[in-house]
């Protein structure tokens, strides 16, 4: 078990990448390699704060490669775009090879929602609304891609609540 300092620095190394990357995905709907790069810099800074055990370090590395694979596979079949398959990988990485499945399921529906909303949101011409009003939304354009590092970062989220997720 971690202590609750190693705890509040992992949360935060954790988030901190995932959330500027969602937002970066909103407005531009890009994410700059250096959110997900950090992201996984940042991982062996928190083991040291919370003191895994080797056993869980190997569980996290092989989930990492897992979340790799899957993001490269998807990245191949144009479900996600680059960064959102690099940023998944680093997400893997901290949630390890135990937490990979409810993860995945996690950012499916999150992700699933989202695209449901914007679809949603997109037929109702809410960009056009939001032009009128002074607002440049392009997230609201019919042809704009859906960020799915929305998703991720719910995903990372939903990952930090769970116990013993470090």
């Amino acid at each position: 078990m971690m202590p609750m300092a190693g705890s509040s620095v992992a949360v935060a190394l954790c988030l901190g990448p995932m959330l500027v990357a969602a937002a970066y995905d909103l407005i531009s709907f890009r994410i700059p390699n250096v959110l997900p790069l950090a992201s996984t810099l940042f991982f062996p800074l928190a083991v040291l704060a919370g003191g895994a055990t080797d056993g869980t370090l190997a569980g996290h590395l092989i989930g990492g490669a897992c979340g790799l694979a899957i993001g490269i596979t998807a990245f191949a079949c144009g479900a996600l775009g680059g960064g959102d398959a690099k940023l998944f990988a680093a997400l893997a990485l901290w949630g390890g090879i135990g937490q990979l499945l409810p993860l995945l399921v996690v950012i499916s529906v999150q992700g699933g929602l989202l695209t449901v909303f914007l679809v949603m949101a997109r037929n109702w011409n809410l960009g056009l609304v939001a032009t009128r009003l002074g607002l440049a939304l392009p997230i609201f354009e019919r042809t704009a891609p859906i960020p799915y590092g929305v998703a991720i970062a719910g995903g990372a989220l939903w990952l930090v609540g769970q116990p013993n997720w470090l």
